[in-house]
């Protein structure tokens, strides 16, 4: 618990205790928290991580009264004594924007505003208010009000940031591994969070990394006096990921690289990694020491022709085999259901392909010389492919490059729109081929 933690938006936490202050209703007048919320943030800034409570977006979302709100630059200038007070004791701190549409009162609101939500229906549930105790929710607006509460959470986020906070946006609600790693690899999202589904499986962390299938919870054995609890839910059996993905094991001198494997294991992938890098390297100095030496910069164009066909054809093997030939389009498709898990092709038939498709032809065609060059362009590109998709995946760095990627590539990754965005090392192709996202129109979201 003690043990820093390497984290995504900042260097790190200097521990891993995640606290919430509970000042939720210490936000007063007009929702500008006063400086008793800075010292109460101060007093647990030596935690790893505050996650305060909701702070509403717009005067319009307010779920309760008095919580605070990210929506002018007074409640900025006020929320910034907190901020540095939890900075300076060492921690880091979230303020999750909280827009609660339909669940509200207008007796929580400024006297002008109205509950704005989704859709017609009421809340059927009770709100707290300062005036009229609880209260049905009122009647929630259409959604011709979607596109201000965009541009108003757009607003908040940029005012959290200039108060100083070092994360927005958390998911919570019905999410699972797959679809919180997917939030948070399109940037989308900060946090994961989970509730219910934390109470129903012992050993979360160890059933997350894992990817086992949880229990399903029972509200009946949450906190009550009775004899069942959450300790009476089985604990995580052997679990083999498999999910219809046929495996075969090759053993090298007793030692299992996984190399005929399509799901991976770690030290399998740095294998493919290690392997390919030299396969790199070996062409290199092939390349060099049979090329004459009138056909230098000859060479280093046919290695650049290598690399830039890598591209289209990563292009044309995601989008026309990887997503609709069989058994490849299975495959693929547990990837997406699993973007974290180590699936690809096998090694050796990789490494055989390039030997078969790519040098032999050439060797026959064009020579020894230009064969190296053209295959070392090829497997190059290919190695870059690996590592960059590896990287979108899993690395949390601050590199603005591997952003823009991991947002690329978690637009494929979206169930709705996984016929865009298909270049992993490069979205040239993408752009040529017209398969670049494009957004929706607000009027569109109806």
């Amino acid at each position: 618990m003690f043990f820093d933690l390497p984290f995504a938006r900042s260097p790190q936490l200097s521990n891993r205790t995640v606290m919430g202050p509970m000042t939720r209703i210490w936000a007063m007048p007009a929702q500008t928290p006063y400086a008793l919320m800075a010292t109460d943030h101060g007093h647990l800034g030596t935690a790893g991580l505050i996650i305060t409570d909701g702070a509403s977006p717009s005067p319009k979302r307010l779920g309760h009264p008095r919580i605070p709100g990210l929506c002018d630059t007074a409640q900025t200038d006020a929320l910034k004594a907190t901020t540095a007070a939890v900075h300076a004791r060492g921690g880091e701190i979230f303020a999750p924007l909280m827009g609660c549409g339909r669940v509200g009162h207008v007796a929580n609101l400024p006297r002008v505003a109205e509950v704005h939500g989704p859709g017609l229906s009421v809340c059927p549930v009770a709100m707290v208010t300062d005036t009229l105790r609880m209260q049905l929710c009122s009647p929630a607006r259409t959604m011709a009000d979607i596109a201000h509460a965009v541009n108003e959470r757009l607003v908040s986020a940029k005012l959290a940031l200039d108060a100083g906070f070092d994360g927005l946006f958390i998911l919570s609600g019905g999410f699972d591994h797959d679809s919180a790693e997917q939030g948070l690899l399109d940037s989308r999202s900060d946090l994961g969070a989970c509730g219910r589904p934390f109470l129903a499986n012992p050993g979360p962390v160890a059933r997350l990394r894992k990817q086992a299938p949880p229990n399903s919870p029972d509200l009946t054995s949450f906190h009550l006096s009775g004899a069942n609890g959450d300790t009476d839910y089985p604990s995580p059996a052997a679990w083999r990921s498999a999910a219809g993905v046929g495996f075969i094991s090759e053993s090298v001198g007793g030692l299992d690289l996984g190399l005929l494997n399509f799901e991976h294991s770690s030290r399998s992938h740095r294998a493919d990694v290690v392997l390919y890098g030299v396969a790199v390297l070996v062409l290199a100095v092939s390349a060099w020491v049979t090329v004459p030496d009138r056909h230098i910069f000859a060479a280093c164009g046919w290695a650049l022709s290598g690399l830039a066909a890598w591209t289209l054809v990563e292009y044309l093997l995601h989008r026309f085999v990887l997503h609709r030939v069989s058994p490849f389009k299975r495959l693929h498709a547990t990837h997406h259901q699993r973007p974290t898990a180590l699936i690809g092709s096998p090694t050796l038939m990789t490494a055989a392909l390039f030997g078969l498709l790519v040098f032999a032809p050439s060797l026959a065609a064009f020579g020894l010389w230009r064969a190296c060059a053209l295959t070392l362009g090829m497997v190059s590109g290919y190695l870059a492919y690996t590592v960059i998709h590896h990287g979108v995946h899993h690395w949390r760095g601050k590199s603005p490059w591997l952003q823009r990627r991991r947002r690329w590539h978690g637009l494929h990754h979206r169930p709705a729109v996984q016929s865009v965005c298909f270049g992993v090392t490069s979205g040239f192709w993408d752009h040529i081929f017209g398969t670049v996202y494009r957004a929706p129109p607000v009027a569109a979201l109806r």
